[in-house]
């Protein structure tokens, strides 16, 4: 966005995160369950879930509440008591909250929570992607209330894949989703409006479910603004890189701290492994379908996409329509993108996040 304030006039600009919370119903103590010999859940120790929950809030409040206009959330427990702690918080920072439960027995959602003085809620959907397992959508018609620019968002938490049959479930998911967005798009005369999806997608950005993305012509915002890791202890994380106060610390700064990178850690999963999950597509309004050199009606991609393979940022963001991405993150922004943070003890998935800007040429 930076290389192109000079030929596009920014008409706005909001902010996007997304984060699994990880429910209190799934989260596993040490302690065992002296009856079935399974580890007891959080949900049975009131004192540890509330505890959990106050600290997300704080974190919130922190790094997320004061700039983030549109936030997704999985893994949201239902539970009355769990969502009064929650709803007070949104209540005060100015969000409507609209929550869609998954099928079945199961008892966590999907949420996505807007700013009301950002943000017109126009319509919604509920949308059951697999009743075998229980996954849902939940997907917001919204209308800027400045621009009067319309909006179609969904927030979405896949299958995790046990085996290659949940992969190919994942994928089908995802379809079923695309599916719905465009049919809500054409009932609502909304054909036009610039297409969201975010979430927990349990896999990385090379998987089919991702491909399957692109060839529809959304982009993933982390492809087009890499994450940038934190600088080194007195650098600022918005600091441009000529801005270093000599050869020396600018080399150091761009070498290693200020590396960019495709690779990303939002998850680390119950088998320890440290991966990049959590998501956030975007597709252009009145876009052509481009994706890079690709249309819509190109066959999506044979083989995933590399850091040297894509094409540069300035390059997507031309084929994005006026859709610009702008600083791609992994919260909590003092800790490197590509590693799980130890400390980071609210959840076992990171925040994503990224800034939207939607500008006309002048």
């Amino acid at each position: 966005w930076k290389s192109f304030r000079s030929e596009y006039d920014p008409r706005l600009q909001f902010n996007v995160v997304t984060f699994n919370l990880l429910a209190p119903v799934y989260k596993r103590l040490q302690i065992l369950n002296l009856e079935t010999g399974n580890r007891k859940r959080e949900s049975q120790n009131p004192e540890l879930w509330r505890e959990r929950a106050h600290k997300t809030l704080q974190f919130f409040r922190d790094e997320v509440f004061p700039h983030t206009e549109i936030l997704g959330l999985q893994e949201f427990w239902t539970d009355p008591q769990y969502r009064c702690i929650y709803d007070d918080d949104f209540n005060r920072f100015g969000y409507d909250v609209h929550v869609l439960q998954r099928t079945g027995s199961k008892l966590d959602a999907v949420a996505l929570a807007v700013k009301r003085d950002v943000f017109a809620v126009m319509g919604t959907l509920d949308v059951i992607l697999c009743e075998l397992s229980d996954r849902v959508a939940l997907v917001l018609w919204l209308k800027h209330k400045t621009s009067g620019k319309d909006f179609i968002v969904a927030n979405t938490h896949l299958s995790f894949p046990h085996s290659a049959l949940d992969k190919i479930n994942q994928l089908r998911q995802m379809n079923k989703l695309t599916n719905a967005m465009e049919e809500f798009a054409r009932s609502n005369n909304i054909h036009s409006a610039t297409r969201m999806i975010m979430g927990d997608f349990n896999v990385e950005y090379t998987s089919r479910v991702c491909e399957h993305l692109r060839s529809l012509g959304y982009i993933s915002c982390f492809e087009v603004s890499s994450p940038l890791n934190p600088r080194q202890p007195g650098h600022s994380m918005d600091e441009p890189t000529s801005a270093a106060s000599s050869p020396t610390s600018r080399a150091t700064t761009t070498a290693a701290a200020k590396k960019r990178t495709l690779r990303f850690v939002s998850h680390r999963n119950h088998r320890n492994e440290e991966l990049g999950v959590d998501h956030i597509f975007v597709r252009a309004e009145s876009a052509p379908g481009f994706q890079g050199n690709q249309t819509m009606d190109s066959p999506p991609p044979t083989t995933p996409p590399t850091p040297e393979a894509l094409p540069s940022s300035n390059e997507l963001q031309i084929a994005a329509a006026r859709v610009f991405v702008d600083n791609s993150r992994v919260l909590p922004l003092k800790v490197p993108c590509t590693d799980w943070e130890n400390n980071f003890l609210v959840s076992d998935h990171r925040p994503v996040g990224a800034t939207l800007i939607l500008a006309e040429r002048r």
